[in-house]
């Protein structure tokens, strides 16, 4: 027979305010969890804009095209809605799913960002512990150059 659980004590009004007084752990935890579910959301969103993309399916919503659909329904700039199929393009299982591939799985969104200008050289060097800046600096000489940190270390360097 299977044993019935009881609900906690605290119900109502005390129970809402769940997500306050939480602690420096708690705190990070919640973080890090949500820094997750934001990458994978990003991998799926892109999914879904090619497909409605390739399908053509923002004829359905009277759209010419899937930058027109995608700025009118959900406010998407055409750069915007490019990134988010390009990352899907790279980062997802067998490029062309709503799922991370496993290897980009410990990312953040900013990283996954930054990593689409890499090629697969370099891509192989960045890991989920770098920085932004760090992996921008990756990309190669002409960025580092332009990169407001190392511009005038460029500069310098061009110099001698």
């Amino acid at each position: 027979m299977e044993e019935k659980r009881e609900m906690p004590a605290e119900t109502g009004a005390a129970s809402a305010l769940w997500y306050q007084n939480v602690s420096l752990e708690d705190a990070e935890v919640y973080i890090a969890a949500n820094l997750k579910s934001a990458v994978r959301s990003v991998i799926a969103v892109g999914y879904y804009l090619k497909c409605v993309r390739d399908g053509e399916l923002y004829r359905e919503a009277g759209f010419e095209n899937i930058w027109d659909y995608a700025r009118d329904r959900f406010g998407f700039s055409v750069s915007t809605a490019s990134r988010y199929m390009s990352r899907n393009d790279r980062f997802s299982k067998g490029g062309n799913s709503p799922v991370i591939a496993e290897r980009y799985q410990d990312f953040n969104k900013s990283q996954l960002q930054e990593m689409l200008s890499l090629d697969e050289e370099q891509l192989e060097q960045v890991t989920p512990d770098m920085t932004v800046q760090q992996i921008r600096l990756r990309s190669g000489p002409f960025r580092r150059l332009h990169t407001r940190d190392s511009c005038i270390s460029g500069v310098q360097t061009a110099e001698r």
